[in-house]
């Protein structure tokens, strides 16, 4: 009897116990035995540690196998961003670049050797705006004085008081402003207001009179007699 409960404890399955024993009352001892919650804990114990065990090498094989396969994707990702970058550097340089240089350390360097020729390239090109820039300014300079000796104007029209003459001038040019007054004094005009403006290198004088009484002042023949008159100057 105890060479059984020996059997029992040491884990026999009921099956192979009853297979040993061929007494019947034998076989019955042991079903009733195998029954107990002794045996039962300690098959539910030994079938869940050999579950786990299973299942955490087979865990292990699925994240080794997952890491391998993940290193793989980004090594084949790598490589592809590699050779597109590759190709779109090849795309940019000029073929005389390219001639007799296969590898592509040959390629970096040359490379290096366009972007260092744009480099002067550029250099050049500002060099020569900045001579233009001050070759147009000179210029300018030039045209401002031109246009300070264009032939002065003169020009009479009606205001709200009377009567406005306008006088465009060269700035290096000394006009006598005191004469045109005399002569609009002279054919019955008052003087109400003078100004004078500087316009882009040129004088604008602005004298606004206001006509005395009820005289009548002709515009056209006021403006003609300014122009003849001995006050203004000849170019």
């Amino acid at each position: 009897m105890d060479h059984i409960s020996s059997f029992v404890q040491e884990g026999c399955s009921t099956h192979e116990l009853t297979r040993f024993c061929s007494s019947p009352s034998q076989q019955q001892q042991i079903l009733s035995q195998t029954e107990g919650p002794f045996d039962l804990t300690n098959n539910a114990q030994y079938m869940h540690m050999g579950k786990t065990s299973g299942d955490t090498n087979e865990d292990t094989k699925l994240e080794n196998k997952k890491s391998k396969i993940d290193h793989k994707d980004i090594k084949r990702q790598r490589t592809q961003e590699m050779a597109t970058l590759y190709r779109t550097l090849r795309s940019l340089l000029p073929i005389d670049y390219l001639k007799g240089k296969r590898s592509v350390s040959d390629h970096i360097q040359e490379a290096i050797n366009y972007i260092r020729h744009l480099e002067d390239k550029i250099q050049a090109l500002k060099d020569e705006l900045r001579e233009l820039s001050n070759s147009s300014s000179t210029t300018s300079k030039d045209n401002i004085l031109e246009s300070s000796d264009e032939r002065d104007a003169l020009t009479v029209k009606p205001c709200l008081v009377g009567v406005e003459v306008v006088i465009d001038t060269g700035l290096r040019k000394s006009f006598p402003l005191s004469g045109v007054l005399q002569v609009l004094i002279e054919e019955g005009l008052s003087i109400v207001s003078c100004s004078s403006t500087k316009v882009k290198e040129r004088m604008l004088h602005t004298i606004i009179s206001q006509v005395s009484g009820e005289k009548c002042i002709d515009i056209s023949t006021l403006e003609q007699k300014l122009t003849n008159s001995t006050v203004w100057p000849v170019n």
